[in-house]
Formats: C-alpha cells, sequence, structure tokens
C-alpha cells in the first residue's frame, strides 16, 4: 500500500485522499456531577453551550475537545471515549465553566513530533512516537521554544503525568511555541488514541479507489490495484493509529 505514491505521501507518511465509510460521534453533557440533572446529547460542535453549565460528561464515541470560552477559544479540555464523573475527572477546575465543544477529526497519519530548544525550529531536536509521561526525567530538557507535528494527534501538557493546561496538535509547524501555548514548558505529551475506522481511498487524478485483489491469506499473492467505484469491500480499508489494512484481512 505504502508503495503507491499515488495514495500515500511518503515524505510525511500521510493518507492523501480518504472517504471515510462509517463515523460515529457522540457525547452527553449533565448539569449536575455523577451524570445527574438535567443532560443533552451532542453529536457536532457546538460553539456556545447555553442549556446549562455541564459538571460531568459521557463521550460516546468520537474524541472531542471542551473550551472555557465560546467558539472554541480558551483553554482545552481533551475528552477521548469513556465516563467523566465531575470536572476534575475532565482535567478542570472545581470553577471552570465549560462554553464550547469540539468533534476531534480523524488524521490518517502516523504519530511523530519534534520538539526543540530554540524558536523557528532550532537548537537541540527531541523527536517522539510515543507517549511520555516525564520528560524531563528521561534526561530532555522541558523548556521548548518551538515545535512540529510531522503526523498523527498529540496532546501536549504543561506539567508531568499528563497534568497542568493542555493543548491539542494536529500536523503543523509553531514556530513560537510559548505564543501559542500560553507556558514554555512542556512536562508530558502523548498521541492521541484514534477509534478503528472504515474509509476508502480515492485517486484525485483518476478518480479510482484502492482495492485489493487476490488471496487475502497469502499477501504474496495479494495485488493492490485502481478500480472504478463498485461499493464492494475490496475497496474498504481500515484505519487505527497510524496504520491501514484492508477490511477483507480483518
Amino acid at each position: 500500500v505504502h508503495g503507491s505514491a499515488s495514495y500515500v505521501s511518503r515524505e510525511r507518511r500521510r493518507i492523501m485522499s480518504g472517504c471515510i465509510v462509517n463515523l460515529s460521534l457522540k457525547v452527553q453533557l449533565f448539569s449536575e456531577q455523577e451524570f445527574q440533572g438535567s443532560s443533552q446529547i451532542l453529536e457536532k460542535d457546538l460553539s456556545q453551550i447555553v442549556e446549562f453549565p455541564a459538571k460531568s460528561s459521557k463521550v460516546l464515541s468520537g474524541s472531542w475537545i471542551a473550551y472555557d470560552e465560546e467558539n472554541f477559544s480558551g483553554n482545552q479540555y481533551v475528552l477521548e471515549e469513556g465516563a467523566y464523573p465531575d470536572l476534575s475527572a475532565m482535567g478542570c477546575l472545581p470553577q471552570t465553566c465549560l462554553k464550547s465543544l469540539q468533534v476531534v477529526n480523524i488524521e490518517l497519519s502516523e504519530p511523530v513530533i519534534s520538539l526543540f530548544e530554540k524558536e523557528n525550529f532550532k537548537g537541540k531536536k527531541f523527536e517522539f512516537i510515543t507517549e511520555i509521561v516525564n520528560l524531563q526525567f528521561l534526561g530532555y530538557n522541558p523548556h521548548i521554544a518551538s515545535v512540529e507535528v510531522h503526523g498523527g494527534i498529540w496532546i501536549i501538557y504543561e506539567h508531568h503525568n499528563y497534568k497542568g493546561r493542555q493543548i491539542l496538535l494536529t500536523p503543523k509547524k509553531i514556530s513560537t511555541w510559548k505564543e501559542t501555548s500560553g507556558y514554555h514548558k512542556i512536562g508530558s505529551l502523548r498521541p492521541l488514541l484514534q477509534r478503528q475506522v472504515y474509509f476508502r481511498l480515492r485517486n484525485k487524478e483518476t478518480g479510482k479507489f484502492m482495492a485489493a485483489d487476490g488471496n487475502m491469506d497469502d499477501l504474496s499473492l495479494l495485488r493492490i490495484q485502481a478500480v472504478e467505484d463498485n461499493k464492494s469491500g475490496e475497496q474498504i480499508w481500515v484505519y487505527q493509529d497510524g496504520f491501514i489494512k484492508c477490511r477483507g484481512a480483518e
């Protein structure tokens, strides 16, 4: 699959054109702790939470970012699938009032991030592909001046053990980290675990879809080819955490 430049960028290790087959998103907000009181179910972005201040939540599917200001601004709180009985469980201070909520979109690339000691991507460079619970404990300088996310979705924390202020990053370059985040020290970081997603890959030039043909039990006999849209299972691929495979091989 990764040998075809028509579908995959080798430099970025990122799928260039994809059609998501199914993606369910749902979060339930509650007006009181421990999932009590009034509730509201969301399935898309909400720029202003006006019905009630959320005191607990259940992320039923997908990943979300909660903000303490309207229009997706202010401090961020990343919520993955699971139950959050109070604001503390969501990473918030007790007095926090959540005012907007945003879906975290799927990012079809392998998680890779580089941290730099100086601005504009200069100085000593640290590259990671997995979680780091305590950057300083491992011998790295926690005072970071610039950041480049090559792939994946990353959550950056101000303190170690995933504590303190947090910010979610998709592939991008940040030449001055402090201006973007509000702090100059990174204590811990981790790639966001992305759920399994079914999708199809389409060649932008020809409009044809990537499909697998042959014996799924013997990869040496398997062929990858571009074909017209026929809605078959051979055109559906499975993605999770930077890896893709044909649905027929599951």
